[in-house]
């Protein structure tokens, strides 16, 4: 599971075949906790699928780092993944 981006001490993954199913998202970990954002069509945006031990504030601010690098996500998903 390749780290695809570095924010503020968030680590951006996306998890490898065939581990890992659609729709696309990530997975998101910081300080021991972990949020899953779906990566929506551009139209509909991403929206939070699982929040494990994460801090709300943290996964208020996972979800800003996605949305601001939500097309660069879509992007590595298909890379990995093909769709």
């Amino acid at each position: 599971m390749p780290v695809v981006l570095l924010v503020k001490g968030f680590q951006v993954r996306i998890f490898l075949p065939t581990r890992e199913h659609g729709p696309a998202h990530v997975h998101i970990t910081r300080e021991g906790g972990e949020v899953v954002i779906v990566l929506n069509a551009p139209e509909q945006g991403v929206s939070v699928r699982d929040v494990r031990g994460m801090k709300p504030a943290d996964v208020r601010q996972a979800v800003a780092i996605v949305e601001a690098n939500a097309d660069y996500l879509r992007q590595q998903w298909r890379e990995y993944h093909g769709e």
